[in-house]
């Protein structure tokens, strides 16, 4: 259970990332808890000078991942912490590729996991991911799944 709000701090794209790694990669700016919201994970500190020291930093980054990283008490209310869509099902392996290829010009930075050879998750690292409209018939489902591909698939 949190114990004060104001040494939380809200991490996302964090999806690729196993607890350990994010823990050992936090720690190192002092003591720490770890809680799961969703696909996000709040890290909150045991102080506010390591809560200050892990935010001079200006950019995070895990491997090839960039974290983007906020204030959870400056988070709004009506934060939607999903930007996945999943796309599916796609037989051609060139048509998976062309499609993560498109995605990656509204964000260079995104996520994406190909499932079962023909699911693609995309996770994507900015709010660029409103502005997608689907111009073809490939089954676009944002926030949901359907009966060949279940929550399990994703993980």
């Amino acid at each position: 259970m949190i114990q004060d709000c104001s040494l939380c701090v809200y991490i996302r794209n964090t999806s690729t990332i196993d607890d350990e790694i994010l823990v050992k990669y936090c720690s190192r700016y002092g003591r720490i808890r770890l809680y799961q919201i969703q696909d996000s994970r709040l890290v909150e500190f045991e102080n506010i000078d390591e809560m200050n020291l892990f935010l001079q930093v200006s950019s995070h980054r895990i491997d090839s991942v960039v974290l983007e990283v906020k204030l959870y008490k400056d988070l709004p209310e009506s934060l939607n912490f999903d930007q996945k869509i999943y796309i599916g099902p796609i037989d051609d392996r060139d048509q998976l590729n062309s499609i993560i290829d498109s995605y990656k010009s509204i964000d260079q930075n995104l996520i994406s996991k190909v499932i079962e050879n023909k699911y693609l998750l995309i996770e994507f690292t900015n709010d660029e991911f409103r502005k997608i409209k689907t111009k073809n018939s490939t089954k676009v489902f944002i926030h949901g799944l359907n009966e060949q591909m279940t929550k399990t698939d994703l993980l």
